[in-house]
């Protein structure tokens, strides 16, 4: 509050309250009419009354402005409130002079009684209009102002928030709105005087808490704002957007360890960039335990080789080079992910920090012996050896060291002492076998391969065969050598090459049997049989033989027994993966022999059956057939299957004639060739055999359906003809007549129709074809042309040929009207028949059964018909 303004508008509202009261006075003595006050008139005198109305206009001017004056005084926005009681005393002085010439004015006596409480409430209570005006300027400023702002007009709202603040001083609305307006007018200082002060009395608005923190943060007070927005941040502590400026604030003030908890709850870790700058974050306050587990987790979300993340661990190795733990999870992560060459460097740096690690050694130890590296596994045995680590795998490991070596007697040595102090390890004596073995010591290394079989392991003895029989073949090796250096030394001696070939046999060594036999033919061509007798003893004698057997068969072929070389080739192909491959090269051997030989053709057709290669049968199984049928006769169905398949027809109907000479009561055979006889289009042939098989087989519905079949397709080879034959001659009655038969079959009966007709019209004979006519009208439901058509067509008992089929077709006529429900034109036609055959078919039953229709039987037995 200004205090020389309200010094000066108290004084004022004083002096004006003094002179109100004077001219009060001398309003009333003028201005009535009786003589009330005449010592104020004495005293000044008489005056004119333009001379009163000119001091009256004047008093009243001149106190009214000075009024105004010291009410624009009170106008004070720095106060805690509006003077009321100066305000009331501004204006009193007014409503004394306005109640002083009320009073006067009133002239007569009545009036006079009640001019003093006119006067009274004129005086007193007209200037408290004063707070009804200030009440609605205010209404109006502020309904301005804030209109304003929702206008985005804030140096217009900002002017009438003032004014409205002059009315109402200290409202904190007002207020703050005033400084949001000055705010975001540009006037950020102006706002800040406002709005900072206005924080001790009131919790401010978060928009106006916004807008201080946006100016200092724009100002370049980051320390300000940040005050700002926590407390926003205390309000919305979920706004992300809060929490991101505030963190921003936190960085550029070097407050990291602030900005940490603020990043870290909205960083995704899924995301390998949110995670390594959070990791930066926690690296900058030293907080290494945290920046390794975000290291790892970056590893995770990082998909292989994770670049990133490793590049992220040499940087911080680069500054810290001697942190153990981060070279323990650099290392782990290399390994995972492949690259143990870089692992193992950073486990090596480990391990010259932590040389006590023997775990960390002992895993380093393996990488370097799985990689040949003998200088780094000299170094960690010896290392480990150093501290007393004798374990079987050091000791195992030292031993494999000096083999590498080729310290082969400190080996042995290291070996033996291994062995006693470990009498229980098998890898011991293994390793002493696997020594002996290099250095062709084989009866030394049996002895020890056997002491490490009884002590490994049920599931390591399977390892250990494998030496075994490496040692046991390089000691039949050394025998099979010592054989060979006598042989050469004699070689017509026949008894050690029988032991040699043997030898070969029992130790499998096929290729090399086969070999000495045939050195043993040039050697001695006299002892062929003698050999050959061998050969099939030790055949006989050992199960895998397929090479001695082919060698054998191959000497039978030689000597152009085929018959048994087939037989041998069969025997041997059985014992092998694949024998129909190896049987089917076997018959090429003997058709570069003898081509036309004919068990080895029907073999490769048998071969040839079981891949289901048609073309390969037909062409080996022909050979057969043509040469000796009696060879593949059980088997002609087969042969005319694949004949069939391959699409030769007409060798098919050769096999297929044969087939059935040899077995004329097989229904199956008989369907086959029928239905190559149905492909062929030979539909008489075809039907006769289907009828054959359906008489032997008639439950097989199948033979029933094939014979429809072929009868149909006969009938419409004979009806295209027939058409086709009318075409040249449309005369023919005969063709005519054959024509409606064939489409009477198909049920065409609208074509049948024409063809009848016209056969009645060139017929000699017509009354068959008007009788064939009018079924098919009757079938096409014209009754009553029907009818008429067989009204031309008087049955007799005449010798007429047609008279039978005629009487035939005038029942199935009568039938057709009786299933039409035309019972009278059926019965008329029934009566015909009748009339000239009695005992035709069933017509005296049918026309019983009509003439019963609409009976009733009475009680006593009679018949009468129904009304």
């Amino acid at each position: 509050m200004n205090r020389t303004r309200n010094f000066f508008s108290i004084m004022l509202a004083a002096l004006l309250l003094v002179l109100g009261v004077a001219l009060a006075l001398f309003y009333f003595a003028y201005w009535n009419s009786y003589d009330h006050l005449s010592i104020i008139r004495e005293y000044i005198g008489d005056l004119e009354t333009d001379v009163i109305g000119l001091y009256t206009f004047i008093g009243f001017g001149a106190t009214a402005f000075f009024s105004i004056i010291a009410y624009l005084l009170t106008m004070d926005s720095k106060r805690a409130k509006r003077p009321s009681t100066l305000l009331y005393l501004c204006f009193l002085n007014l409503s004394i002079q306005a109640a002083a010439l009320a009073g006067a004015l009133l002239e007569n006596a009545v009036t006079a009684v009640i001019s003093i409480p006119v006067a009274l409430i004129i005086a007193f209570a007209s200037p408290f209009l004063i707070f009804s005006f200030e009440a609605l300027l205010f209404k109006i400023f502020g309904g301005l102002g804030f209109f304003g702002m929702r206008m985005k007009w804030y140096r217009a709202a900002s002017f009438f928030i003032h004014k409205a603040l002059l009315l109402k001083p200290a409202d904190p609305q007002l207020i703050e709105a005033q400084g949001q307006c000055l705010h975001r007018s540009g006037r950020l200082s102006s706002a800040r005087a406002v709005l900072i002060p206005l924080m001790k009395a009131i919790p401010l608005s978060d928009d106006s808490l916004y807008l201080l923190a946006e100016g200092f943060e724009k100002s370049g007070r980051p320390e300000e704002a940040i005050s700002f927005y926590q407390d926003l941040q205390t309000r919305h502590p979920d706004d992300l957007s809060l929490s991101l400026r505030l963190s921003d604030l936190y960085l550029k003030t070097e407050q990291v360890d602030l900005a940490i908890p603020l990043i870290e709850a909205r960083t995704d870790f899924n995301s390998l960039d949110e995670i390594l700058r959070l990791e930066r974050l926690y690296l900058k306050v030293g907080n290494t335990s945290r920046v390794r587990e975000l290291l790892a987790q970056a590893a995770r979300v990082e998909e292989a080789p994770c670049a990133k993340t490793l590049f992220e661990y040499r940087r911080i190795l680069q500054a810290s080079p001697d942190d153990t733990q981060l070279l323990r999870d650099i290392g782990d992560l290399c390994w995972e992910l492949g690259k143990k060459g870089e692992g193992a460097e950073y486990y090596e740096r480990l391990l010259s920090l932590e040389s006590d690690n023997k775990d960390l050694r002992r895993m380093l130890l393996q990488y370097h012996l799985e990689t040949l590296n003998v200088a780094m596994v000299e170094k960690h045995i010896e290392h480990l050896l150093r501290q007393g680590e004798m374990s079987p795998l050091i000791l195992k490991e030292y031993a494999q060291l000096l083999i590498q070596k080729e310290n082969y007697e400190g080996a042995i040595e290291h070996l033996n002492k291994a062995r006693e102090r470990y009498p229980e390890e098998y890898q011991f004596p293994q390793l002493l076998a696997q020594l002996y073995y290099d250095h062709k010591e084989y009866d030394r290394a049996r002895e020890e391969l056997a002491e490490a079989i009884k002590i490994a392991p049920q599931e390591k003895k399977d390892e250990l065969q494998i030496l075994a029989r490496k040692i046991e073949g390089a000691i039949v090796n050394a025998q099979i050598k010592d054989l060979r250096d006598k042989i050469d030394a004699d070689p017509k001696n026949t008894k050690l090459r029988y032991d040699l070939i043997e030898r070969l046999m029992v130790n499998s060594y096929f290729e090399r049997v086969t070999s000495e036999i045939d050195t043993f033919l040039y050697f001695h061509p006299e002892m062929k049989e003698e050999i050959r007798a061998f050969i099939e003893n030790l055949a006989s004698k050992y199960e895998q033989n397929f090479l001695l057997l082919d060698y054998l068969a191959d000497m039978c072929l030689k000597d152009k027994e085929l018959d048994k070389a087939l037989a041998i080739y069969e025997r041997a192909s059985s014992r092998v993966l694949e024998p129909r491959s190896v049987m089917k090269s076997c018959c090429e051997k003997i058709f570069r022999i003898d081509p036309d030989y004919l068990p080895a053709h029907k073999k490769f057709g048998e071969l040839a059956l079981e891949e289901k290669d048609w073309e390969t049968l037909v062409r080996h199984w022909r050979i057969c057939f043509e040469r000796n049928e009696e060879l593949i006769a059980d088997r002609l169905d087969i042969f005319f299957d694949a004949l069939c398949a391959v699409g030769n027809q007409a060798e098919a109907l050769i096999a297929g004639q044969r087939m059935i000479a040899r077995s004329p009561e097989n229904p199956k055979l008989l369907t086959k060739l029928g239905k190559l006889y149905l492909d062929c289009k030979r539909f008489p042939d075809a039907m006769e055999l289907f009828d054959k098989a359906k008489a032997l087989a008639p439950a097989d519905k199948d033979n029933t359906k094939l014979l429809e079949k072929a009868l149909s397709s006969e009938k419409k080879r004979k009806l295209d003809e027939a058409i086709q034959r009318l075409e040249a001659e449309p005369d023919n009655s005969e063709l005519r007549e054959e024509a409606g038969d064939l489409l009477c079959f198909f049920e065409d009966f609208t074509e049948a129709v024409k063809h009848y007709q016209r056969a009645a019209q060139l017929a000699p004979q017509p009354d068959i074809c008007k009788a064939k006519l009018a079924y098919c009208l009757a079938r096409r439901g014209m009754l009553d042309l029907a009818e008429e058509t067989l009204g031309e067509i008087k049955l007799s008992l005449s010798d007429n040929p047609h008279q039978e089929e005629i009487k035939s077709y005038f029942l199935d006529t009568a039938i057709q009207f009786e299933k039409e429900l035309e019972h009278q034109k059926a019965l008329k036609l029934y009566k015909q028949i009748f009339r000239v055959d009695a005992g035709f078919k069933d017509v005296v039953a049918r026309i019983e059964k009509i003439e019963n229709l609409g009976m009733t039987v009475t009680p006593y037995g009679k018949k009468i018909r129904g009304r």
